[in-house]
């Protein structure tokens, strides 16, 4: 079986959801559907059944979610940084980009990295910002043709200032040499939100709203909302319990929470003090806050993300929930991939998912 059947929340009744042993990228960079086993499937009125994703399942939907990097602070192997890509109207739109995210971008499509262009910052903790440098310079290198636009938090703008004056000679010597990559992609795009968020962008019928969570002492924190065709996609960025995510969760078709694993809590309570370990539970989504969260909100698909899955973490993540939200609750990995359109469907794009 594999480890995608192992992260549904409960039998699924009410949710379309496949796994896709797909073909991999082809040569223009676009994913290919290929052969795929069926758990359940569902559309917006009723559920039936099938035997396969339909082969145009890909190009059929209105939103591509891709959590490249599902992990936490602490460095993992199969745990990459905080990274999460939603693709829409052609358009590739990224959300933090931690520790490992133009590989994970590489794996599932490696002009991607050219193509990202729009990256939207949740808060300042280093785990969720530590890709940004490569996303930057290497799509430059790899022919981006535009600026890496930038939202975030006040210091948004010097970040990624600074950014560029760290590279400095690097960029100074491969524009001596000749790099073919266009001298735009470096132009400074980058945008300091109002404290409070709001509209961020409005353009080709797609909608992204940042709006205020609660990361303690962190602030402003954001999470995000991307509305297109009349479909939505709500990410949580870091957060603990707040009235926010019930406001902009509401009848998402998914909604992302960052959640606090039994595996990470047991982590901190092994390394640092008491103190320190309430201090962090204070900051984060506990699986009980998370349930309610999600039956407060009621979205077609809820993925945690942004948590250890080391040890019995899924499990325990999940008794929990199921005994409290009787929706349809995921916990994703790196490289897990959500088709939302008419149906959703749910597909492992890993290496190991793709049969490689």
């Amino acid at each position: 079986m594999t480890n995608a059947l192992h992260h549904l929340a409960k039998p699924v009744f009410s949710l379309c959801v496949f796994l896709l042993v797909a073909c991999g990228p082809s040569a223009e960079g676009e994913l290919r559907d290929g052969d795929d086993s069926l758990i359940d499937t569902h559309t917006e009125d009723t559920a039936t059944e099938a035997s396969s994703i339909p082969p145009d399942a890909h190009e059929a939907a209105d939103i591509i979610v891709t959590v490249l990097g599902s992990g936490t602070p602490v460095p993992s192997a199969t745990q990459f940084g905080s990274a999460v890509l939603v693709q829409a109207a052609g358009k590739h739109f990224m959300f933090d980009c931690g520790r490992g995210c133009t590989t994970r971008l590489a794996q599932l499509d490696p002009s991607l990295i050219a193509k990202v262009d729009h990256l939207f910052v949740t808060h300042f903790h280093s785990d969720h910002l530590m890709g940004i440098d490569d996303l930057l310079l290497n799509g430059w290198t790899q022919g981006r043709k535009a600026p890496l636009k930038t939202w975030g938090p006040v210091g948004t703008n010097d970040m990624m200032l600074a950014i560029q004056e760290a590279f400095r000679v690097d960029i100074d010597q491969r524009k001596s040499d000749g790099v073919p990559a266009p001298s735009a992609a470096l132009d400074d795009y980058y945008t300091d939100l109002p404290a409070e968020g709001g509209l961020v962008l409005d353009e080709d019928g797609i909608k992204i709203t940042a709006f205020i969570v609660d990361h303690g002492s962190v602030e402003p924190a954001y999470g995000y909302k991307l509305e297109y065709n009349g479909r939505a996609v709500v990410i949580s960025g870091d957060t603990t319990e707040t009235p926010s995510l019930y406001e902009y969760g509401r009848g998402a078709d998914v909604l992302l929470l960052e959640v606090v694993s039994p595996s990470m809590t047991e982590y901190i309570a092994t390394h640092f003090s008491q103190k320190q370990l309430e201090k962090v539970l204070s900051l984060h989504l506990t699986a009980e806050q998370a349930s309610d969260i999600f039956n407060g909100t009621n979205p077609r698909i809820g993925v945690y993300y942004h948590t250890s899955r080391g040890g019995n973490s899924v499990d325990s993540l999940l008794s929990v929930t199921n005994a409290l939200y009787a929706g349809e609750v995921v916990v994703s990995h790196d490289l897990f991939q959500i088709l939302v359109g008419e149906q959703i469907y749910v597909r492992d794009m890993s290496p190991e998912g793709l049969g490689g």
